[in-house]
């Protein structure tokens, strides 16, 4: 009969005990470290799941895991977009990093394996090991972005997400509020036989007033009046113009846009004119735009750094880009920014519009061939 607990020949029955349980404790130490591993990352997501969810007041029960599932594509899609690039030096020095840690880690564990009475430590069991460090330091790494962020979102006006509903009614009104706008453009052109100019100055460069403050009085029940209580021989910041410019006007104050008002008290807009048509002192007419009023930029959405709608000095360049420079034109609306036009139109440009071609909307009398599908070139270090 033969026995199933006999050695092979030449090696005694306690080398083979020996050699079992020296594998049954690296077996046990592979399992410990990717339960380990397993354990960390569930861990992660979950503070994660648990940190965003707390840290909204009413999100809709499948955006949040959509969100954390799909997130980081999208950012990589407007990184690129914006002309994000890969250093591949810093990738070569990563990976080097990476490889140098195995190969240290793992001469290390041989030693210590032999000290302690293993015969051999094999690579992949190193390999998990560092997988494991690894993953350590990327979930401590998150967590620290996970608490940034909550901070961030918790003291931020800016919101977390943008429901449907949201965007819908702020395009909406954002479009319905240029035309508006438009309306008045060309009313005052009917009645004065040309568009204001971007804002008045006194001869030593004094801040007058705006191009919105000269189409009040077409606004004059929508406003209560506003233009009769604005001194227009008196600096817009002036005492006695004020209480004027403190108060907001309906058509310049687009949902969830921005602030109401400036830092300093003065009512906002959340609109700026184009600084290559509306310029200082220069009013213009429809034969100054030889490229064609619908052809050209008049007014845009603005994001960040929102001027008081009094300030002369609300206008932007338009080839900054869409969504680009926080002294550009932009929104809070995925995918791109409202351009009002001289004839009246407003268009949704994306923010992949190239700025070029921005720039050749821009200009009133420029000449150029514009092709609004055109992308932005690629930069490494864009500002």
């Amino acid at each position: 009969m033969g026995d199933e607990t006999t050695p092979p020949k030449g090696q005694s029955l306690n080398t083979v005990s020996e050699d079992n349980g020296v594998t049954d404790r690296r077996s046990s130490s592979n399992r410990g470290c990717l339960r380990f591993g397993c354990l960390v990352a569930f861990g992660g997501f979950l503070l994660v799941t648990v940190a965003s969810g707390l840290s909204v007041v009413i999100l809709p029960l499948f955006e949040l895991p959509w969100r954390l599932a799909t997130g980081w594509w999208s950012f990589l899609r407007r990184w690129q977009t914006a002309g994000g690039s890969i250093v591949w030096s810093d990738v070569v020095f990563a990976a080097a990093l990476v490889l140098i840690l195995i190969v240290g880690g793992h001469s290390s564990a041989r030693w210590i394996a032999r000290s302690r009475g293993f015969d051999r430590w094999k690579l992949h069991s190193t390999a998990r090991s560092v997988v494991a460090v690894l993953m350590v330091s990327v979930a401590g790494i998150a967590l620290l972005g996970v608490a940034h962020q909550v901070f961030w979102m918790a003291t931020s006006q800016s919101r977390m997400t943008h429901s449907t509903g949201h965007e819908i009614r702020g395009r909406m009104q954002a479009g319905n509020y240029l035309r508006g706008i438009a309306l008045a453009l060309h009313e005052h052109n009917g009645v004065h036989l040309e568009f204001p100019p971007g804002g008045t100055f006194r001869a030593d460069g004094t801040p007058m007033h705006s191009w919105v403050t000269l189409l009040l009085p077409l606004w004059h029940e929508e406003t209560g009046g506003l233009a009769d209580r604005i001194d227009l021989h008196s600096p817009w910041t002036s005492d006695v113009n004020r209480p004027a410019m403190q108060q907001s006007v309906p058509l310049l104050n687009v949902h969830s846009q921005g602030p109401a008002h400036t830092a300093d008290g003065y009512a906002t807009s959340h609109f700026a004119a184009n600084s290559y048509v509306f310029r200082p002192n220069l009013a213009f007419t429809e034969h100054d735009v030889s490229d064609g009023l619908a052809n050209t930029i008049f007014l845009g959405d603005v994001r960040f750094r929102h001027k008081a709608w009094g300030d002369p000095t609300n206008t932007r360049d338009p080839a900054l880009g869409v969504n680009r420079s926080a002294d550009g034109f932009g929104s809070n609306f995925a995918g791109g920014t409202h351009f009002l036009m001289g004839d009246g139109s407003v268009r949704f440009l994306s923010d992949r519009t190239a700025p070029e071609v921005l720039q050749a909307m821009a200009t009133p009398d420029g000449g150029e061939d514009v092709d609004v599908n055109a992308r932005p070139h690629r930069l490494r270090n864009p500002k």
